[in-house]
């Protein structure tokens, strides 16, 4: 005989069930919202492209390099976008509190953090994230049929820790040793060069000569190294290519040592020419073969419209252009002649380096002058006179002969300005050896080189220079221009 249930072991198990229902109806409260929530499922190729274009027009994404951890690579970092892949999670952005039931989320959304195989301009491996989210609250255009639109958000956007973003990538498998160095990089390829056949006939460098194209220039033949540039009847200085190589910039202590016999009366004697050091000149640059002119200064209106540079009573025309400022040459002058002839950027005209400059100056010489150890008035136009006699003016530009490069009053006439923020080489162990300017240290005060027809034998060296205010304008200083070439190494 079956013994039948006891009204007590009803009333228990109907306890249960009235239990058991109060709490699944507590959970559909609590979680109603994850259930109209849309689905984790993954992002198409088309949509991952899309959140990628979206966040780095923003601003940089965060990333996790196969050397050195987390980074923020911007838009130029990146050389080449890989495989990607993404996980889901469901996060409750909105609680709805009430005295009457439980609490609970009344809003949900859907995150994506997608993780892309990136390889950066230095060959560099990393893994950047992005983040993608959905809400049930919004309902936005279709990117494909029935494929709803998700919203792009980059992890920097907001502002997560290091730690936060590691972690989806660690997540997802990314810090597991060689993670990221077992990726195949892609086969590096060259875009095709169009001049490639006539680079291989040009026996120097193939320059891009503003009104005449590609133009082969040749720094060792004198009849092949000048140029001009011109655009519609206007044309620029005669420009010389100097070849690549190597120097040794400032003054050994032998030549030290040699100048204070030679110059007793020079208290400062190189304390800014060393240390001596090698520098390279790995581009090609070319040098104005003179000086700038009044002529060419004056046919900038712009920088003659409120008072042209004076020119002392000894005339204007060829002269080198004297009482000009570092700051009238590139606020008013490098600007204007690079608007005339349509240059810009990495192949403007501008001033030489300090490094540059003296390269130049030495044409492939380690004496003093370009000439040799000694210097006369046949050379350069200097002071070759007692202290106190009368200290001459400036002569016409390219009076004198030209030195190896083909470079007339490297030495005298006029001093130059240069690039270079003043600071005395002794100063720094980290100036820059290869070419380039210094742009650290005192930026109120410029460089210029050269000497002028005022300066004595010691100052119109190769190795001598001086420096004043940017926005000082002095009688013996003017500037010589350059122009790169190509592209440096």
């Amino acid at each position: 005989m079956v013994q039948q249930p006891s009204a007590r072991a009803w009333r228990a198990v109907g306890a249960t069930v009235f239990f058991a229902v109060l709490a699944i109806i507590f959970i559909l409260l609590q979680y109603r919202a994850y259930f109209s929530a849309p689905g984790t499922h993954d992002l198409t190729e088309t949509q991952r492209t899309a959140a990628m274009k979206s966040a780095l027009k923003r601003g940089g994404i965060a990333a996790l390099r196969e050397r050195d951890g987390m980074t923020i690579l911007q838009r130029e970092d990146i050389a080449h976008i890989g495989n990607s892949k993404c996980i889901g999670e469901h996060e409750c952005t909105r609680m709805v509190r009430s005295k009457r039931a439980p609490d609970h989320c009344g809003a949900v959304q859907t995150n994506l953090y997608c993780a892309y195989e990136i390889i950066d301009k230095q060959g560099n491996i990393a893994a950047a994230l992005l983040k993608t989210f959905r809400s049930d609250v919004h309902t936005p255009p279709d990117l494909a049929r029935n494929d709803p639109e998700w919203r792009y958000e980059m992890m920097s956007t907001e502002r997560p820790d290091a730690q936060t973003a590691k972690a989806k990538l660690c997540l997802m498998g990314y810090c597991e040793p060689g993670a990221l160095t077992k990726w195949k990089r892609p086969p590096r390829v060259e875009p095709p060069d169009p001049d490639a056949d006539a680079r291989k006939r040009c026996n120097g460098v193939l320059a891009d000569v503003v009104g005449k194209g590609k133009t082969c220039l040749n720094p060792s033949d004198p009849e092949a190294r000048e140029f001009r540039d011109c655009k519609d009847g206007f044309c620029g200085p005669v420009m010389v290519a100097l070849p690549k190589g190597r120097y040794v910039r400032g003054t050994s202590d032998a030549e030290i040592a040699a100048l204070r016999r030679d110059f007793p009366d020079h208290t400062q004697l190189g304390k800014d020419e060393q240390p001596a050091r090698e520098v390279t000149i790995g581009q090609h640059v070319s040098v104005g073969k003179l000086e700038v002119t009044f002529d060419e200064w004056d046919a900038c209106a712009s920088c003659t419209r409120s008072k042209p540079p004076d020119d002392e009573g000894w005339g204007r025309g060829k002269r080198p252009v004297i009482n000009v400022s570092w700051d009238d040459i590139t606020r008013a002058y490098l600007p204007w002649l690079n608007a005339k002839l349509g240059l810009s950027e990495a192949n403007a005209y501008r001033l030489l380096t300090d490094a540059e400059w003296e390269y130049a100056a030495r044409a492939g010489t380690t004496t003093r002058y370009a000439f040799g150890d000694t210097i006369s008035t046949t050379d350069a136009q200097f002071l070759d006179r007692p202290i106190g006699a009368p200290l001459g003016t400036t002569v016409r530009a390219g009076w004198f002969p030209p030195n190896a490069f083909g470079l007339h009053d490297m030495h005298g006439n006029v001093a130059e300005w240069v690039e270079d923020c003043f600071s005395f080489m002794n100063d720094a162990a980290d100036l820059p050896t290869d070419g380039s300017a210094r742009r650290e240290g005192n930026c109120s005060s410029r460089a210029f080189r050269g000497g002028s027809y005022a300066s004595g034998p010691m100052l119109v060296r190769s190795a001598s220079r001086s420096s004043n205010g940017s926005d000082s304008r002095m009688k013996g200083v003017g500037l010589r221009l350059a122009r790169t070439l190509g592209p440096k190494p």
